[in-house]
């Protein structure tokens, strides 16, 4: 089931030295959950800095790789409840979090994010919790780093960005990053 995975790495690493690699699209691959062995296989790029794992049917996110220097994890539409976002707490450098999709339900299961000091960028578009009348307040007054929630800022004003901005995007994460930490 998991073989999909390995060779979606291989097609985007080209057998280049694992330190050298920075990003890795996965969508699709049909993981369900974080076996040792794709854990493993992960935890082969100790530089990786942004993580796409998009439709991937995951489940649970216990055994989340630990990629010590990952800003950026995408998760959209998978089968992922509020439960295991409690398995990416060890990301300490996370900055940007797209959980589009899910099966989040309610806004206590987003409190466990308070303990990623640099998430600035989070995405819980089409999940239930998005529908609460409470929810945009709440999220921003409970993650006070926070500056984007599903492509809004705290002031309601839209941030549009696409593939050609990607760039400027991480820039402006990092430059945040920056700021956040005086």
């Amino acid at each position: 089931m998991s073989q999909d995975i390995f060779e979606l790495i291989e097609e985007q690493t080209q057998s280049n030295d694992p330190s050298t690699i920075e990003e890795l699209v996965l969508d699709k691959s049909k993981i369900g959950k974080f076996t040792e062995e794709i854990k493993k296989k992960l935890e082969s790029f100790p530089n990786l800095t942004s993580l796409s794992l998009n439709e991937c049917e995951i489940t649970s996110l216990e055994n989340f790789p630990k990629l010590p220097k990952l800003i950026r994890v995408e998760l959209i539409d998978n089968k992922i409840t509020g439960q295991q976002l409690k398995h990416l707490l060890h990301l300490s450098e996370l900055q940007s979090l797209s959980l589009g999709g899910n099966l989040i339900k309610n806004l206590k299961e987003i409190d466990v994010l308070q303990q990623l000091p640099k998430l600035f960028q989070l995405d819980f578009l089409n999940n239930d919790v998005a529908q609460d009348p409470e929810y945009r307040d709440y999220v921003f007054s409970t993650l006070k780093g926070l500056g984007i929630l599903d492509n809004y800022d705290s002031k309601g004003q839209e941030v549009q960005y696409d593939d050609e901005d990607d760039e400027d995007v991480r820039c402006f994460l990092f430059f945040n990053a920056f700021l956040n930490s005086y």
